[in-house]
């Protein structure tokens, strides 16, 4: 069985470039059922991201940062079950 510790996000900006280790700090965080929550969001946040647990890479999942100047951001978050997948 997986734990926390075993699932690991990774990003990659768009237009597409080389994919870094999501790090986690003050706004971007794990909650305990592995969910990535992102707060405060900037424009640079916008890009790909994905989901590795254990050995198994999940769908990507893509975030558009609407307006980075409003109070509150909207953003859209989507998945694509034929994105680009790579190797971790």
């Amino acid at each position: 069985m997986n734990t926390k510790e075993d699932v690991t996000w990774f990003y990659r900006s768009i237009p597409l470039s080389g994919i870094i280790k999501v790090e986690y700090n003050d706004h971007v965080l794990l909650s305990q059922d592995k969910a990535l929550h992102m707060y405060d969001l900037k424009q640079e946040n916008a890009g790909q991201y994905l989901c590795k647990s254990g050995h198994t890479v999940m769908a990507p999942y893509f975030l558009e940062v609407v307006n980075d100047n409003e109070p509150t951001v909207q953003a859209s978050v989507y998945a694509s079950f034929h994105g680009i997948y790579f190797n971790a």
